[in-house]
């Protein structure tokens, strides 16, 4: 059975150019198509599906509150032994989006009804230099690693 975990985010670029940057960044292979009329990118990641989705601006009354909140979803699907790589992947992901293409807010969800972490942008000090950084909500956190993705790799769900 598979089970998947996504990463819901905005960008104020369109899918194509974002997918672009993101295969940049990953080094993945995203391609933009339109089936059943949406538009998405797709590709083969670590052995598993990665979906890439932009949730059209005239379809509120269908979306999640997930969807409303943020434009883009990025999702893994594969085999539910996969779980425990996916979901600190997405961390690792959601990471390397902040420090490479600056997108600072966004939440990684299991199965649509469990939010692992949710990101928001913050500022923290080190050795008395100021700097902004992820911080995840949820766990009460800045997303340090490899702290983070023990933090991540640490949930179960069923």
């Amino acid at each position: 059975m598979s089970t998947f975990v996504d990463y819901y985010f905005n960008s104020d670029k369109g899918l194509q150019e974002l997918s672009d940057e993101i295969n940049e960044c990953l080094g993945t292979n995203l391609t933009v198509s339109r089936p059943h009329q949406k538009e998405q990118s797709w590709c083969v990641f670590f052995g598993m599906s990665m979906d890439f989705w932009a949730h059209p601006d005239d379809d509120d009354d269908g979306l999640l509150d997930l969807e409303k909140k943020y434009k883009y979803k990025l999702g893994l699907v594969g085999p539910r032994e996969f779980r425990g790589m996916r979901i600190p992947l997405l961390g690792m992901v959601a990471y390397l989006l902040y420090h490479r293409l600056g997108i600072g807010s966004g939440a990684i969800v299991y199965e649509l009804e469990f939010p692992l972490a949710t990101y928001e942008t913050r500022m923290f000090e080190y050795n008395g230099e100021s700097f902004e950084d992820l911080f995840d909500i949820i766990s009460g956190k800045q997303m340090e690693m490899p702290g983070h993705l023990i933090d991540l790799a640490s949930i179960e769900k069923d």
